[in-house]
Parts: structure tokens; C-alpha cells; sequence
């Protein structure tokens, strides 16, 4: 592996960790890992943090490493916005949870056809987390007209045609539109969402990108556009981008 990405839960948060790795031959099962005094350093961040996420580390050297298994270790977090987590402030105020740990090395895969929980954002205006009534989880909600959702690094390989989302509506609904890099010019495509019975009705669209988005994105901007005035326009769940335009 040559790069670890650690997308943390608060994105404005300055988090202090350490990742570590063994090899194989240092730890053949993860009981044999647990128990190791043999962890090697791949990055430290112990001492002065890093305030974003997600935070790709690299190993010092840029040499690539073999590694059987990686660990995480959170030494403290500061700096968060009591606003984050309005659900529950004790969570909010102790919380050192990540959303998701990518490991990279010589042969990358791509985020074609991967799910994308709404909730791993890495920046938003305007829209709220809220617990999914229905299971034992986050959605995106209270979303109104020019909110957004943003999500950095996504690889969408040789090219995706389409883009599908899980979403519900109890008002008129509203568009999401997809844009690469900013906000700025055209969107590569829009879901239009109507009224879906309630905003706990979910439903699975589809649309067809106008153009096919390829490669690694830094930015990824889901825009909500709906009619001024109108609120909570709809819900979102997640989202996938898949490689075939709908026929």
C-alpha cells in the first residue's frame, strides 16, 4: 500500500492519530495483530493533528509498504462545532469516530457502483443529519432550495453514466444536481425527485449524466434546487454512480 485516506466524522475538527501496519509475516490472524508488539509507524500526526478531512497519509519516502493489517489509533480531537451533532451533544463533544478508512496501493479500484452514504459528506450548507426512523442509521434532511452536499476524492474510474440516489419526499420534492470541481457552469446531471408519499417513503432513482465523468475528483457537489419558499424539499439516504447511461 503507498496511501491510507481517513475520512473522520467532523469535518472541521482537528484530530491527533497514528497509523501503523504489520505485515504478514509479523501476524498471520488479526488475534496474532491484536496482541503484536511489532506495529511499524506508517504516519504520525500525533503531535500537531491535522484539521480537514478526509486526510490522505502517504509513508515517508513515498515507498510502498506490504501490509496484512492497518491500525487507527485516535489520541484526541479538538476544535469540533457543538452544532455538529445536534442529535445527541454528549456524542458530539467526545466523538472520535471516522466514516471510512481507504487503503490504497499499486492497483487502485475505482468508487463505481459503490454505495455512498449521504452522511460521509465532507462539507455542507444548510442540511441536517437526522436518524433514519425506518433503521439503525443517518440520513440527510431539512434540505432546501440551494443547499448543498460536498464529497472530495471520488474516483469514478473509466467513466460513469449514470447516477442513482435513495431518496424520499412528503412536499413537491425537488431536483439534486451533480457537479464536478464547483458549482459552478452546468451540472453533468440532475435527478428530478417528486412526492414520494412521505419523507419516509423511500425510492430509488435514476438519471443519465449528460456527459461522462471520469477519473479521480477532488470536489464532488450534490446541489438542491426546488421551488423558493419550500421547505424540506426532500431526503437523501445515498447515492451510487454507475458506468452504463440508462437506456
Amino acid at each position: 500500500m503507498d496511501e491510507i485516506e481517513t475520512i473522520f466524522e467532523f469535518t472541521s475538527r482537528t484530530y491527533k492519530y497514528k497509523l501503523e501496519y504489520l505485515s504478514q509475516k509479523e501476524a498471520d490472524s488479526l488475534d496474532a495483530a491484536s496482541g503484536s508488539h511489532l506495529w511499524k509507524v506508517f504516519a504520525d500526526r500525533s503531535t500537531d493533528g491535522v484539521g480537514q478531512s478526509p486526510v490522505t497519509d502517504t509513508k515517508p519516502g513515498n515507498s510502498p509498504v506490504k501490509a496484512r493489517f492497518i491500525r487507527l489509533t485516535i489520541l484526541e480531537g479538538v476544535d469540533i462545532p457543538l452544532r455538529a451533532d445536534g442529535l445527541d451533544k454528549k456524542n458530539a463533544e467526545n466523538a472520535l469516530s471516522i466514516f471510512e478508512l481507504k487503503v490504497f496501493g499499486e492497483d487502485r479500484s475505482d468508487d463505481l457502483n459503490r454505495i455512498f452514504e449521504a452522511e460521509s459528506f465532507h462539507n455542507l450548507y444548510g442540511i441536517a443529519l437526522e436518524k433514519n426512523a425506518a433503521e439503525n442509521g443517518f440520513i440527510m434532511g431539512q434540505i432546501d432550495n440551494n443547499d448543498y452536499l460536498l464529497y472530495r476524492n471520488v474516483d469514478l474510474g473509466k467513466g460513469a453514466g449514470t447516477f442513482t440516489a435513495k431518496v424520499a419526499s412528503g412536499t413537491e420534492g425537488g431536483k439534486i444536481e451533480v457537479y464536478l470541481g464547483s458549482l459552478k457552469g452546468k451540472p453533468i446531471g440532475v435527478l428530478e425527485v417528486g412526492n414520494t408519499g412521505g419523507d419516509q417513503s423511500w425510492e430509488i432513482k435514476s438519471t443519465s449524466l449528460e456527459r461522462i465523468a471520469r477519473g479521480r475528483q477532488e470536489k464532488l457537489y450534490l446541489l438542491f434546487k426546488g421551488k423558493t419558499g419550500t421547505e424540506n424539499l426532500l431526503k437523501l439516504d445515498w447515492f451510487q454512480f454507475t458506468k452504463d447511461r440508462m437506456k
